[in-house]
């Protein structure tokens, strides 16, 4: 990474705002100035806007970076209570934020579900979008339809426990272990980055101790009701037309191997896609910003001049 980047951008002014929405607020964090160019940036599940903490010092500093806690997440409000959460709350969130800050156009970047989320909002709204970045995404996850029922009657039965369900109270450092825990692949993170997200998940409760904000009905969240079939349909039909740098670890690619390598070759027509595979852990961005930021730092950089 530019020694220039990471001094730069690491004096680069940061803001607390808060989006009023339908339900409450969506706490942003933005990072520069409002005068220049924007890069939205939306976290994965049970994150918050803390995971970029660690990258964005070492991006390129000419640009206004909106990071939000999507909402039941961080600092931002919850859902409605008693409600399932779909990923279109969350398309309809997104269009909230873009509308508040009144930009003609953005750029996207998104880690795993934001990622997901980003990619189905340029395909709706690409008007709004003059490039995307994902890093670990894969589309949002198909439900197969052998089992769509049953996982719908498991995420009701869940959503419906979770409301006779209270936190007890923990302290701090064991909550930064419990979000080491619990990633998509457990204790990939250092210390100082689960402190980042720890910073905005873990509200007080009582003399020194600490439950999470975090919703836990986000677990259960409904997909739209698409097989891998439709969303292999969906990427060919409606292509991200806008330059897109599309990021991927081998291990998650390993992981999901039913369906990841049928999602690359449809993503890979998109007429101005760049993919990237990368040997990293899933969340590289916040445990190892240094191996990421040249790759996404150079696309921005290039596309900036066009």
């Amino acid at each position: 990474v530019s020694p220039e980047y990471r001094h730069q951008s690491s004096t680069m002014a940061t803001h607390e705002v808060k989006v009023p929405v339908f339900w409450g607020h969506i706490a942003v964090k933005t990072w520069g100035e409002a005068t220049d160019p924007p890069i939205l940036m939306v976290h994965g599940v049970r994150d918050n806007a803390g995971s970029f903490d660690r990258l964005i010092p070492m991006l390129p500093p000419r640009f206004y970076y909106i990071c939000p806690d999507l909402p039941s997440h961080g600092l931002s409000s919850k859902f409605p209570p008693h409600t399932m959460i779909t990923s279109m709350d969350y398309i309809l969130t997104l269009k909230l934020i873009l509308d508040h800050f009144k930009k003609e156009k953005y750029i996207f970047f998104g880690h795993s579900y934001g990622g997901q989320l980003l990619m189905m909002f340029a395909q709706i709204y690409p008007h709004y979008v003059s490039k995307l970045i994902t890093l670990d995404s894969f589309y949002l996850l198909p439900m197969p339809t052998k089992s769509m029922m049953s996982d719908l009657v498991r995420n009701i039965n869940k959503v419906i426990a979770l409301n006779n369900t209270k936190q007890r109270g923990i302290f701090y450092l064991d909550g930064v272990d419990k979000i080491k825990e619990t990633r998509m692949y457990e204790n990939e993170l250092d210390e100082e980055a689960a402190m980042c997200l720890a910073d905005r998940c873990l509200a007080e409760h009582g003399k020194e101790m600490y439950i999470f904000s975090t919703d836990a009905r986000i677990s259960s969240r409904i997909n739209p009701f698409f097989d891998l079939k439709v969303i292999i349909q969906m990427l060919h039909h409606y292509k991200i037309t806008c330059p897109f740098l599309f990021i991927y670890t081998t291990e998650t690619k390993e992981k999901y191997s039913d369906y990841c390598h049928a999602m690359i070759d449809a993503i890979r027509t998109m007429p101005k896609c760049r993919i990237e595979e990368i040997s990293e852990n899933h969340d590289a961005h916040l445990n190892e910003p240094e191996s990421v930021a040249p790759l996404i730092s150079k696309f921005l950089e290039e596309l900036s001049k066009l």
